[in-house]
């Protein structure tokens, strides 16, 4: 016997699929207010949500479906995904290993649980997991840009050129062609990553990390006053990326005083340790600039705290402590008297100063080749292997604020997925694509 609810369900399918999500929702919620609606309404419903933006609205219904069918390895991975998209990486980790119990294998299983374990800092077992994906599947692009992503965290970025090396961005749906931009960006190809964020901001003005990233590439190019003008006066809502985006450009225009209480509060409330690093040593440079030697050693030593955090989380087998001793040290020390700040030289083009990532993955450079001595006596003269400067053997220093590096390492606030990936009109399972944007 034809079942009528069974027909609208694959109807609703159809219309998820060739994109008319509000269609879907509609007949979603019509079946859901029904009497004794059928289990998978709740999946399409959960789905739908996810492709509208509206990942945590969606986590009740895929909650509910993994309830009813919690031997189906799909229903989990599903809940897992949503769960990233609405920034649960803890609960996205459990989903994962729910589908594990379900016995799910292949490619959206390890591309899902390589994401969440990539959102929740877990950055040496994301790349075991997002390997194991690009072993499967080697030419897949969610699987590269993933594993890019997971790269681009660990500073690896000879083989994040090599991982996104013949993508073409034509054929990336919207949101991966975003991601893909972002690491073009920081493997250092900047006028293919200038090219890609321009047709990106004609498309979607209104995308706000789009705009302050496209900002931050700007900046770095030394195209400050066009930075400035892209941000506008108005905030876009992108948080602590944003006010960094906005305070680099404040500094280069000399004008740090009217963003420096805002990259402070940014900072000082910003969970990530990798992104906290970066605001605390803005601010570090805009207090300088300030003619305020304090505070700004004051700032420096935070940045410098909240990199070894990140540099741990990284690179968990070796020492942070060791690889900054120096700066230790220094900071630990008496502060240095005040002294006039020095004209912050423009950054070349090869350098990442707007980006958040250094441009050789070298953890162990450090302050010592950039001590500024109060004879106004750096670079040969300054001793790099012991204390004291060779000119007029004066122990004190200074830290340079032309040679100070702006290495530090980019905070994981992007996201190599999207949920907008249709499935070939050749496939007969009109929904299944939405399994971790793939095909099942």
């Amino acid at each position: 016997m034809h079942d009528p609810s069974l027909a609208d369900l694959h109807a609703a399918e159809r219309l998820l699929g060739s994109g008319d999500v509000a269609a879907a929702l509609r007949l979603a919620a019509a079946a859901l207010a029904g009497s004794a609606p059928h289990p998978a309404w709740h999946r399409l419903q959960g789905l739908a949500l996810v492709a509208s933006g509206r990942a945590v609205d969606a986590r009740p219904h895929l909650q509910r479906y993994v309830a009813l069918q919690p031997g189906e390895p799909e229903a989990w991975i599903n809940l897992g995904n949503a769960c990233i998209e609405a920034g649960d990486a803890k609960e996205a980790l459990r989903a994962f290993e729910g589908a594990r119990e379900a016995g799910a294998s292949g490619v959206p299983y390890l591309l899902g649980r390589g994401l969440a374990l990539l959102a929740a800092g877990c950055f040496g077992e994301a790349l075991d997991w997002l390997r194991r994906a690009r072993a499967e599947e080697p030419d897949a692009a969610d699987v590269r840009l993933a594993l890019g992503q997971c790269f681009a965290e660990l500073e690896r970025f000879d083989e994040l050129r090599e991982c996104i090396a013949g993508i073409d961005p034509e054929t990336l749906p919207h949101g991966q062609r975003r991601a893909f931009a972002w690491l073009t960006a920081l493997s250092g190809q900047d006028e293919a990553a200038l090219a890609l964020y321009r047709r990106l901001v004609l498309e979607e003005p209104a995308e706000p990390e789009t705009r302050v990233r496209f900002a931050l590439l700007l900046e770095r190019m030394n195209r400050v006053q066009d930075a400035a003008d892209l941000l506008g006066a108005g905030g876009t809502k992108a948080g602590s990326m944003e006010v960094l985006a906005r305070a680099r450009i404040a500094r280069r225009q000399h004008h740090p005083a009217t963003v420096a209480d805002a990259l402070a509060a940014a900072a000082a409330g910003e969970p990530d340790p990798a992104m906290a690093a970066q605001l605390w040593f803005e601010l570090a440079k805009c207090r300088d600039q300030l003619h305020d030697p304090h505070a700004a050693m004051q700032a420096l030593s935070r940045a410098h705290g909240h990199a070894a955090a990140a540099f741990r989380q990284r690179h968990p087998g070796l020492e942070a402590e060791q690889v900054l001793a120096w700066l230790g040290e220094r900071l630990h020390g008496a502060l240095p008297p005040p002294h006039p700040p020095l004209a912050s030289d423009p950054p070349t083009p090869s350098s990442w100063s707007a980006s958040h990532v250094r441009e050789r993955p070298c953890w162990s450079r450090c302050w010592t080749a950039t001590r500024r001595c109060r004879c106004s006596t750096s670079g040969p003269q300054w001793s790099t292997s012991s204390p004291g400067c060779t000119r007029c053997r004066d122990g004190a220093a200074t830290i340079s604020t032309a040679a100070w590096p702006a290495w530090m390492p980019r905070s994981a606030t992007s996201c190599a997925r999207t949920t907008g990936r249709r499935c070939p009109a050749t496939c007969d399972r009109p929904a299944g694509w939405w399994t971790s944007t793939r095909c099942t």
